[in-house]
């Protein structure tokens, strides 16, 4: 255990960068910590730490490579910066309503396979669990109704998604799924109006596009291989495909386009 002395006021970046035996900092509590990105990053044995209740901001790469470290709790920041976990032992994570979260705050985490997602919250940020390799299921909050891109994106074991039940869910987000692979089926919601380019390069083999939507963007289905069968629900409303949305959809055997499809490309 390493015990910072109560006279360090403030500790910078990486301070213990690659310091791979060590097991259990304790941090003062009236230490700033509030420019200390990378602080624990590559500590491999880290399994205990101690932080100021004071804390407030989580910096870029904190707990980076930390890969044994297998929880944290992070109800206290207001605000979460990128790549805090990337590489860590952490297999579960909380996000929580009122935190700011920067561009792709949970990605690449290694071992995280559950996430919990606090009543309230309302939206993704760019590429927010990009790259969670074993990640099998995600149920998304019915309060989330704002999405950027790729925010699962490369989630290759990602097998099981529950999207939004909310009237205000009328898009699907940018890459959210790209690469999923593992990704064989997803049921859209009614509520939807627009599929956005979210299943590019999935593992989809078939998909059923509500009647509600009007929309089918470019690159929706981009070089789903394994695509077979597209499915328009009854009273479809669709009108317009865009450009390279079927795009080497080497194995789509069955599709019927509405005759209410005004524009394709």
């Amino acid at each position: 255990t390493f015990v910072i002395p109560e006279t360090v006021a403030e500790m910078g970046s990486s301070v213990f960068y690659n310091c791979k035996s060590l097991n259990n900092v304790v941090v003062p509590e009236d230490c700033s910590l509030d420019d200390s990105s990378g602080f624990f990053n590559g500590c491999e044995s880290l399994t205990n730490y101690t932080l100021p209740s004071s804390m407030t901001i989580l910096p870029y790469n904190f707990f980076s490579n930390c890969k044994s470290l297998t929880s944290v709790d992070l109800s206290q920041f207001a605000e979460v910066y990128d790549y805090v976990l990337n590489g860590s032992g952490v297999t579960e994570i909380t996000v929580y309503a009122n935190t700011y979260y920067e561009y792709a705050p949970f990605a690449d985490m290694d071992e995280l396979v559950n996430i919990n997602f606090e009543e309230g919250f309302n939206g993704f940020i760019d590429e927010f669990f990009y790259g969670c390799d074993k990640l099998e299921e995600v149920v998304l909050p019915n309060s989330a109704t704002y999405y950027s891109w790729g925010e699962f994106a490369e989630c290759r074991s990602l097998r099981k998604v529950t999207l939004p039940n909310n009237t205000d869910y009328t898009s699907t987000g940018w890459g959210t799924f790209y690469g999923c692979t593992a990704l064989e089926t997803i049921e859209i919601p009614e509520t939807v109006t627009e599929i956005n380019d979210t299943f590019g390069y999935s593992g989809l083999t078939e998909i059923t596009i509500p009647s509600g939507v009007t929309e089918i963007s470019d690159y929706a289905f981009d070089t789903c291989k394994n695509l077979v069968t597209v499915n328009f629900a009854k009273n479809s409303q669709i009108e317009r495909i865009g450009e390279w949305a079927f795009y080497d959809c080497k194995s789509l055997e069955n599709i019927v386009l509405p005759s209410t499809v005004t524009e394709i490309g």
